[in-house]
């Protein structure tokens, strides 16, 4: 009878020549072959299974320990990414914490591109011109922006494996980062146009979701991830995000919070709840959580064609909502909390603050000297 058993193997105790003993079984699937091995002498036979069992979950095989390939490597930087993804559920006081939603993020710059570059490339041999030519080839295909968070992760990777001894240098260090062009402001739309915009969304769920945005500055990722249980009289409990359809933690700690809603923002959701059958506010016809770039063209883009107004995206609507709370002298650090900002952050002026030339021509603005 097995000791432990994880997802992709077995422990076991059994005799060798008078002293206990402790293996592993499991299946080889670059052979498909069942395998056993033995736990070395001086380990602890649980937690080595278990990091044996994280190492055939990303490779399929145990049999490339002595490999100085990137793509046998980077197993060992997803094994310590799942213990710092452990650390942060279990809310540990002790080792490094990474939030899932971040890991994601991780293995896609990982699989997608990074791997797909140098995964057979010995490790030793991945130099910093090969790292800059990676990075041009990124900048064909995306913004310098995106390029440079992959480049990061590619040098936070290659810090692990010297911190390991696994390399001698780091390859990345003096590699400078892809100008980044500045980007054009995006569109805010006035009260106006966003009253004009619910006056030509005709289907109740879609004036739902856009008053949610713009009456509440919530982000439209924790929008679709709203479940009934979230709403609590006149309070939401905002604690879930989605990524393209997938459920997730929000985009920071200090986004889980509790906003409140409007008696007539109240009312429709209960409208909207009497005739629903999901745990869900929102699905598609399959019953699933919505994709954001599919409510992007489906609600907001229509409902801006139909109001003749200028297109933009549900961040606008984010934006309007700050904006007009700043703008009625609402206090900027009770904005942040409302919406999710750490307290003191430059990212509510930096990133959301506009002003409309046509807010300064006031009287109250003009200086008379005598």
């Amino acid at each position: 009878m097995a000791l432990w058993e994880g997802k992709h193997l077995k422990l076991y105790s059994r005799e060798r020549r008078g002293e206990q003993a402790y293996v592993i079984r499991y299946l080889d699937k670059r052979t498909n072959t069942e395998k056993m091995r033995q736990v070395p002498n001086g380990s602890e036979p649980f937690a080595w299974a278990q990091k044996q069992d994280i190492k055939l979950k990303y490779n399929g095989t145990l049999d490339n320990e002595n490999s100085t390939l990137l793509v046998d490597l980077i197993t060992l930087y997803k094994e310590e990414m799942d213990e710092r993804v452990e650390n942060f559920k279990n809310d540990s006081k002790y080792g490094r914490r990474l939030r899932p939603k971040r890991r994601t993020t991780i293995l896609v710059h990982i699989n997608k591109h990074i791997l797909p570059y140098f995964g057979k490339m010995d490790v030793e041999d991945i130099t910093t011109q090969n790292v800059m030519k990676f990075q041009r080839n990124l900048e064909k295909h995306m913004s310098p922006q995106y390029a440079n968070t992959i480049v990061g992760t590619l040098r936070r990777i290659f810090k692990f494996f010297r911190q390991e001894s696994l390399v001698q240098h780091n390859p990345c260090v003096d590699l400078d980062p892809l100008e980044t062009r500045g980007s054009k402001e995006r569109y805010t739309p006035t009260e106006e146009e966003v009253v004009a915009i619910l006056n030509a969304t005709g289907v109740h769920w879609k004036k739902v979701m856009i008053k949610l945005a713009a009456a509440n500055g919530m982000r439209i990722s924790e929008i679709l991830a709203l479940r009934w249980d979230a709403i609590d009289g006149d309070k939401i409990h905002i604690r879930l995000s989605t990524d393209r359809g997938e459920l997730g933690d929000t985009k920071t700690a200090g986004s889980n919070r509790t906003v409140r809603i409007s008696h007539e923002l109240k009312d429709d959701l209960a409208q909207l709840k009497a005739v629903s059958d999901s745990q869900w506010l929102f699905t598609n016809s399959k019953g699933n959580l919505f994709a954001a770039t599919d409510v992007l063209r489906a609600v907001l883009h229509r409902a801006c064609d139909s109001a003749n107004v200028q297109k933009f995206g549900f961040h606008g609507l984010r934006r309007f909502y700050i904006n007009k709370q700043l703008n009625e002298g609402k206090s900027k650090d009770h904005v942040q909390v409302l919406v999710g900002h750490k307290v003191g952050s430059d990212v509510t002026d930096k990133h959301y603050r506009q002003i409309r030339p046509e807010e300064v021509y006031g009287d109250e603005f003009i200086i008379t000297l005598h």
